[in-house]
């Protein structure tokens, strides 16, 4: 322990703590300096920033203690800086909840009070890691740990901060320093994400324009895909129904996104209409989940269980299941905590907690999807084992243009939420826009198979645009039906196979 200069430094194996004296009548600024061991105080401001490399660094500004109170500055006559040498008290992951990794952490603060608002920003020099700089893929975040953060134990947030000087010393020269500044006093550290590339202005600007322009434009096809599909298919068949839930589910999801977004870029802070947000857009995006997988049910009993139109109430347990069951996992993790939707990832989207999300989305999808891929391989053999014995070429074609539809748009689904994984990979610029862009094309596809390419939907456009007379319903195919012609190739086979047997 020394002393000296109205000050006093400890010294310990984990941690190095200075305490100073300061009189808020005649504050002139202080900079707490610690390398190698050593802590150093100066008093007053310097004429010039001095960076070096190998130290790290708190200056405290003139008008620290302008904001303060009368009664609030009689409380103050120290000022305390601590170095943890050892980060085993805080967390090594990003804002995002990445693996990542961080400086020591350097902390000041003033008696019990909290300061925030600062009109000039307080100054924090940290270096860095030479294995992290000669990194080719990093991105370098001035953070705080945010007692309040996630949970007790607390997070790592930028609110409030942001990087001054990075890699120079000021004037262009290299150097293996960061500079911080930060309008508030706690616990600061420099925080590396070796796997994420930083994405500049020019990139989120690019992707912003992409995400949003992809969105309304899916919204705009499925749109006028149900509106084409409820007037002009006269047909309302099970297969039609299952498709007005989907194309409902995805619309819904979508249009939470657009809102969720909007409503962070330019709407207040109100931390339940974006936790509002984040559980509708959770429901209705497991919806589109479960309705998919509804679908590919769907064909394999349109295939395989013959006597599929004897079930009661089919499409009420269909829906039971379709909306009902996104339902009870949304009251669930409700349920495990509130706080598990809301402002996420730094308050940059509406969504769910890190857990939440790998749990109660990740999950059930990955689910969905190996359900499907089952269900489709299952089709795809009885087709097979049906076209070579009852199946008319009418019915082939039908049925396979609805299991072409299920599969791509199974699979368009499966790529864009992959992308949006891998996003956070060392290629995550690359991820970032793949994903903006299959975004984009989820409402477009069901608009372009479900209903640009069907007959009675083209016939229905031009009836009304075109005032031309009504054309006749080619086949079961264009009205979006098969299970007719396949349920008659199903019963013919059913009966050639038991006359076969009787004989």
């Amino acid at each position: 322990m020394d002393t000296g200069n109205q000050s006093v430094t400890i010294q310990t194996e984990n941690i190095a703590m200075t305490l100073a004296e300061i009189n808020t009548e005649s504050f002139t600024g202080l900079k707490f300096r610690h390398s190698s061991g050593k802590s150093e105080l100066s008093r007053g401001t310097e004429p010039k920033d001095v960076i070096e490399e190998t130290e790290s660094s708190i200056q405290l500004p003139i008008s620290l203690l302008d904001g303060l109170e009368p009664k609030e500055r009689a409380q103050v006559n120290r000022v305390q800086f601590v170095v943890h040498k050892l980060n085993t008290l805080f967390k090594a992951v990003d804002i995002n909840g990445t693996l990542a990794r961080f400086s020591p952490v350097i902390a000041a603060s003033i008696g019990e009070l909290k300061i925030t608002n600062l009109r000039d920003p307080v100054k924090i020099q940290i270096p860095r890691d030479n294995t992290v700089v000669n990194s080719t893929f990093y991105n370098v975040s001035c953070v705080f740990w945010n007692t309040g953060k996630e949970d007790a134990s607390g997070g790592w947030s930028e609110e409030g901060c942001e990087v001054s000087l990075n890699g120079t010393d000021g004037e262009g020269t290299e150097s293996n320093t960061t500079v911080c500044e930060c309008n508030h006093l706690t616990n600061f550290a420099l925080l590396v994400n070796i796997y994420d590339n930083d994405v500049d202005q020019t990139n989120q600007k690019a992707l912003s324009i992409i995400s949003l322009i992809g969105c309304v434009i899916s919204l705009l096809a499925l749109a006028v895909t149900l509106v084409s599909i409820i007037v002009y298919r006269k047909k309302k068949n099970k297969a039609t129904k299952i498709l007005i839930s989907l194309c409902s589910s995805l619309f819904m999801a979508l249009l939470m996104f657009l809102i969720g977004a909007l409503f962070v870029y330019f709407g207040p802070r109100i931390p339940g209409i974006c936790a509002t947000i984040a559980v509708l857009q959770h429901y209705f995006l497991l919806a589109v989940f479960f309705w998919m997988a509804l679908e590919a049910a769907y064909l394999y009993l349109q295939l395989v269980k013959v006597f599929e139109k004897y079930i009661t109430h089919f499409m009420v347990k269909f829906s039971l299941i379709g909306w009902g069951v996104p339902l009870i996992v949304v009251v669930i993790v409700l349920a495990v905590g509130v706080d598990n939707y809301g402002y996420m990832y730094d308050d940059r989207i509406c969504w769910l907690s890190q857990y939440a999300f790998y749990g109660a989305f990740l999950v059930p999808f990955g689910v969905v999807l190996i359900f499907n891929s089952v269900i489709f391989c299952l089709v795809i053999y009885q087709i097979c084992g049906l076209n070579s014995r009852a199946m008319t070429s009418g019915d082939r074609f039908s049925i396979q243009a609805q299991l072409k539809a299920a599969i791509a748009f199974m699979v368009l689904l499966g790529l864009t939420w992959t992308f949006a994984i891998f996003a956070i990979s060392e290629a995550s610029l690359v991820f970032m826009y793949l994903f903006a862009i299959f975004n984009c094309l989820q409402g477009l596809f069901i608009f372009v198979f479900h209903c640009a390419l069907k007959t009675d939907i083209q016939n229905g456009w031009k009836r009304t645009f075109c005032g031309q007379d009504k054309a006749p319903y080619e086949s079961n195919e264009s009205n979006g039906t098969s299970s007719t012609g396949i349920q008659s190739a199903a019963n013919k086979y059913l009966v050639k196979d038991t006359e076969s047997k009787n004989i």
